[in-house]
């Protein structure tokens, strides 16, 4: 899938606001913050600070986590957080809104139906974009809370749970991680941001169109991204898996077709498909399974192997001298 930089850039930049969101953990301009639900929660500002430590004399980079103890500190953190959950609710409600709205689309007949609905989502697309700015307003008054805070703030030195917000800094901050490294929750923010982008119809901006088939093709096979957990991410699924004489038959039928055989019902009637054309059709799709990948079982296959290549007591030699010749004339050295 091809796309420019702007689109790219707009749909890692909600999977990452989705994450933060969802992890409660709130990327500031000078920090971190945890996002709470209850007022007797504990509030957490995390930063990064130079300071000197381990076996090096110069100052470095290190995560500092304070907690907020100042009454003063977290009644403001309340206010703000309360009003930054409250934009939450509103943007949820607005995308079930949408979403309810585009089944009606499906189900509608006439244009004129269909052009009032689609003024209607806009409406709540508008509301939405409306929403991002007063959460981003909320998130900066965060940061100046924090940040002109003299007092009320004490750094946890020792602290049991700073691998695991080591951890939720790493998975919100999205834009800083490599595609083989997404966890499954970055996945998952990554895929609903693609769908929000309205990848099902032509963009308006440079990229290519696809159907969602092949943007999800696209992204599990070539890609090699993981299948998401929700449920409502795909189409439905395909209920026929095709065999591979059907898939011969068909190569050969449309052949005859292409040259225009006479007689082509005959032709057709009279395709054969021997055990070779299976077994060179089968190898070329077997040729591209990893059989180091961690999730096959390595037994399982041995013992499909031998089920395959027994032989029974009678066979002659010459069964050993076909097989040998036959990997000598297939394969190469460095296979």
């Amino acid at each position: 899938i091809r796309m420019s930089s702007k689109i790219a850039k707009e749909i890692v930049d909600i999977a990452e606001r989705d994450l933060q969101d969802n992890l409660n953990l709130l990327i500031l301009k000078d920090g971190f913050v945890n996002s709470i639900k209850k007022k007797a929660d504990q509030i957490c500002f995390i930063r990064h600070e130079k300071r000197i430590y381990g076996r090096s004399t110069k100052p470095r980079d290190k995560l500092i986590i304070y907690q907020v103890e100042s009454e003063e500190l977290k009644e403001k953190y309340w206010d703000l957080i309360s009003a930054y959950n409250k934009f939450i609710k509103d943007n949820e409600k607005s995308n079930k809104d949408i979403k309810k709205l585009n089944n009606q689309i499906e189900k509608t007949v006439t244009k004129k139906e269909i052009k009032a609905i689609e003024r209607e989502i806009r409406k709540y697309l508008e509301n939405i974009k409306n929403i991002r700015k007063e959460k981003d307003k909320t998130k900066e008054n965060l940061n100046d809370l924090f940040q002109n805070a003299k007092d009320g703030l004490i750094e946890l030195k020792k602290f049991k749970n700073r691998t695991d917000f080591e951890d939720l800094i790493t998975k919100v901050q999205i834009s800083k991680v490599k595609p083989i490294d997404l966890t499954k929750e970055q996945f998952n923010s990554l895929f609903l941001a693609f769908k929000s982008i309205k990848y099902m119809a032509p963009p308006t901006d440079t990229a290519i169109p696809v159907g969602a088939s092949i943007l999800e093709n696209t992204l599990i096979k070539e890609i090699g991204l993981r299948i998401s957990d929700n449920n409502d991410d795909f189409d439905a699924p395909i209920d026929t898996i095709r065999k591979t004489t059907e898939l011969l038959f068909d190569e050969k039928k449309n052949a005859l077709l292409e040259e225009e055989t006479e007689n082509l019902k005959d032709a057709i009637a009279n395709i054969k498909i021997d055990t070779g054309e299976i077994i060179d059709l089968s190898s070329e799709i077997l040729g591209t399974i990893d059989i180091t990948d961690e999730t096959l079982e390595l037994r399982q296959v041995k013992q499909m192997i031998d089920n395959v290549l027994t032989f029974s007591d009678i066979d002659s030699i010459d069964s050993y001298h076909d097989v040998f010749d036959y990997f000598l004339e297939t394969y190469f050295q460095d296979d």
